[in-house]
């Protein structure tokens, strides 16, 4: 089975949050647990349409307070809860 990628394939699959396989776009992926090997973090993905599997690979990005977790959804967005009253 071939395994290249082209760089379109890279920035499309990043582009999606790593939600669509790369070569076939099926949604439905798999992810194994993730592994964290001293400072090298990856997730194995299999994508059962076309039977490939990939490795995401994690970078550090930046440091969190637990409050400034709080104030961030899912995307990184921060949230506005408005003033309480």
């Amino acid at each position: 089975m071939d395994y290249k990628m082209t760089a379109q394939q890279r920035k499309e699959y990043k582009a999606s949050g790593g939600q669509k396989c790369p070569w076939c776009d099926e949604a439905d992926l798999i992810f194994e647990e993730i592994t964290v090997d001293f400072n090298t973090v990856t997730q194995e993905v299999f994508c059962p349409g076309c039977e490939r599997y990939w490795f995401n690979v994690y970078a550090f990005t930046h440091i969190d307070t637990p409050e400034e977790v709080e104030e961030r959804d899912i995307n990184g967005k921060e949230i506005n809860r408005g003033s309480a009253s």
